[in-house]
């Protein structure tokens, strides 16, 4: 009688273990649907951006674009570290003076903005982005989580500072204008 119960017990336990497998399956099914979703919106934005700068819009309308492009680069390093995704490329592993913002502000030579105690911050902690971003990248790829987590603070850091030297930029830029 005492081995049937435990017979009983373990087909049960079985049978709930069986119910959560097919759970967890449907889910993980549902995720990647979401996550495909994403994607596709992500390159929908990308594409966008892309076209927006290949006229030549206003300079405050530039540094918004500027600013998404920095964004969108930092989530992805953040969300390499969350979810240990080392499948990152050299297109998106760019130094500061490949990215957006990098080319844009080689390109403005003399330009009075650079002079602004906001682009002389930026100038400032702009290679810092992506020096620890690449940093914490390399240290994902190589299985360094202690590393990978303990930068994600700092890089979060640096990127709103870098967000809010763009915003008083763009500002100052809107406040110029007649």
């Amino acid at each position: 009688q005492e081995n049937e119960q435990q017979v009983q017990a373990v087909e049960a336990v079985s049978s709930q273990v069986e119910s959560i497998d097919g759970d967890l399956g449907g889910f993980q099914e549902q995720f990647l649907a979401i996550r495909a979703g994403l994607d596709a919106i992500q390159h929908t934005l990308e594409t966008g951006l892309d076209q927006a700068m290949q006229t030549e819009p206003p300079l405050a309308v530039r540094l918004s674009v500027i600013k998404a492009d920095h964004v969108r680069w930092v989530g992805k390093v953040l969300e390499a570290i969350s979810t240990g995704d080392t499948s990152l490329g050299a297109a998106e592993l760019k130094d500061e003076t490949q990215c957006r913002l990098g080319k844009w502000m080689a390109s403005l030579g003399k330009h009075p903005l650079l002079a602004s105690a906001e682009f002389q911050v930026i100038q400032e902690i702009h290679p810092k982005v992506h020096q620890l971003g690449l940093r914490l990248v390399a240290a994902v790829q190589n299985q360094d989580w202690e590393t990978a987590t303990a930068g994600a603070g700092e890089l979060k850091d640096l990127s709103t500072r870098l967000q809010e030297q763009l915003d008083a930029a763009r500002q100052r830029l809107l406040e110029s204008i007649p």
